[in-house]
């Protein structure tokens, strides 16, 4: 796993000498993001002095994604590369040596407190308990986290492009205004839901600085922790469906690009639904969850069904 720290200082003007002060670099950057709702950030960071463009295809599973020569190369000869961070992608450490000095990698979530879990539920930080705890990734499914995002990715933009820094600030100012709007947005949506019906299950722990910022309960998961290639046993499925019974869950939520073979299994057993509509890492390449924004309102407007 990355460390933040060591990979944010990473950050190398690489601009050539005598670029313009003009709204656009004399040199074209490459800034590539990861995932699909991290290159919309930045996107709206870069605004139109710099295109960002993206590794992971459409529909890829982040988790378990492998990549092939041509991303590595795309990686290595990308003046910016843009991570989630804290385990998101794993695969990076085993592609290509994140000792070069000359690779200029930045963790997004940098400076943000993770949630810790231990066998599939949310813990303290601290682990007092002396076991070891996996990190949580998926912060930008809380709003309010995505503004560290931003400002994390304006200092980056103009680490290697210092004329764009008006651009970038007055850029990233804007949209931490929009992101501001969404998160009351969503607390008003919430609010129509009782209290007693926000309970969640979910096919991999994902949605938990979600339900942590909105009053949401991640009642279980299907996947023992926060990555979708987790381990499963049959004493735990058992758990599980004692839990859809106890708790009268009508509905398992899962992400578009999630296998729902497990969730299928559930519903065989107890009657109860299968919602595919979540969308938590991969963008669609039009409408409405073809932004982070659209992404989130569309979720928001999936857990609907609860009220």
């Amino acid at each position: 796993m990355f460390r933040s720290a060591l990979i944010f200082v990473v950050l190398i003007s690489v601009l050539l000498a005598g670029c313009s002060p003009s709204s656009q670099p004399e040199s074209e950057l490459s800034v590539i993001a990861a995932e699909g709702f991290l290159a919309d950030i930045a996107q709206n960071v870069a605004g139109d002095r710099v295109e960002v463009g993206v590794l992971l295809p459409q529909g890829t599973d982040a988790h378990t994604y492998q990549p092939t020569p041509q991303d590595i190369a795309r990686i290595t000869d990308s003046d910016l590369f843009i991570i989630n961070g804290f385990g998101m992608e794993t695969w990076l450490e085993t592609s290509i040596s994140t000792s070069d000095q000359s690779l200029n990698i930045l963790e997004a979530s940098h400076g943000l407190t993770p949630r810790t879990l231990q066998n599939g539920h949310s813990h303290d930080e601290d682990g007092a308990d002396g076991h070891d705890h996996e990190i949580d990734p998926h912060y930008w499914l809380d709003p309010i986290n995505v503004v560290t995002y931003v400002d994390n990715i304006a200092n980056a933009l103009i680490a290697i492009d210092p004329e764009g820094k008006p651009v970038y600030e007055a850029n990233a100012k804007n949209y931490k205004a929009e992101l501001m709007e969404l998160d009351k947005w969503i607390r008003s949506q919430v609010a129509e839901i009782p209290i007693e019906k926000r309970k969640l299950i979910t096919n991999h722990e994902s949605l938990g600085y979600f339900a942590d910022r909105y009053g949401f309960e991640i009642v279980a998961t299907i996947l023992q922790g926060s990555s979708t290639d987790s381990a499963i046993s049959s004493t735990h499925m058992i758990e599980l469906i004692k839990m859809i019974e106890q708790d009268k869950i009508n509905t398992i939520f899962l992400s578009t690009e999630e296998n729902d073979t497990l969730a299928q299994q559930l519903a065989d057993e107890t009657g109860v639904n299968i919602n595919y509509d979540l969308i938590s890492h991969s963008l669609s390449d039009e409408g409405e969850t073809s932004t982070y924004i659209g992404m989130m309102r569309h979720n928001v407007q999936v857990l609907s069904v609860l009220k």
